[in-house]
C-alpha cells in the first residue's frame, strides 16, 4: 500500500470514529424521536460516511411512526409514500428477512421501482435494521 492511500484509510478510520462518536452522544442527550433521527442521518452525510442516509421508525404493527432523511430531498417522501402503500421497497424486506446488513452493489439498476434509485448511480447502498432492545 502507498502512503497516500495508508494516508487516505486513516482519514476514511478517522472520519468514521468521529460519525460513531457523534451518534452516541445524540443517542444520549436527544428525547425526541424526529430530532434523534435526523440528527443520525445529517451526522452520517455530515462527515462524509454518506452520500445520503434515511431512517424510518416503525412500531410493532409495521406502521412508520417517524421518519427522517439527509442528502435525498423531495424523493424521500415518494419512498415513504410507497413503504406505506406498497409495493415495499426491495433493500428493505431483505434486510427484514434476515439480521445483519444487506449490500446492494448497483442500486441504480437492480432496485429500479425504487423511488430513490436515481439517487445512487455510481454508488451502492448498505440497508441495516435496528431493533430496539
Amino acid at each position: 500500500m502507498r502512503q497516500t492511500d495508508k494516508e487516505e484509510s486513516i482519514r476514511r478510520i478517522n472520519r468514521v470514529l468521529r460519525t460513531v462518536r457523534s451518534v452516541e452522544r445524540l443517542i444520549v442527550k436527544e428525547k425526541d424521536k424526529f430530532k434523534l433521527l435526523k440528527g443520525v442521518c445529517d451526522t452520517l452525510t455530515e462527515n462524509r460516511s454518506y452520500y445520503n442516509a434515511w431512517i424510518v421508525l416503525r412500531n410493532a404493527d409495521a406502521n412508520i411512526i417517524a421518519a427522517a432523511e439527509s442528502g435525498i430531498g423531495n424523493d424521500f417522501s415518494k419512498m415513504i409514500a410507497q413503504m406505506e402503500n406498497g409495493p415495499m421497497i426491495d433493500c428493505v424486506t431483505a434486510v427484514l428477512d434476515q439480521p445483519g446488513m444487506v449490500l446492494t452493489i448497483d442500486p441504480f439498476s437492480k432496485c429500479t421501482h425504487c423511488p430513490l434509485s436515481n439517487n445512487y448511480a455510481g454508488r451502492g447502498a448498505v440497508t441495516v435494521q435496528l431493533k430496539d432492545v
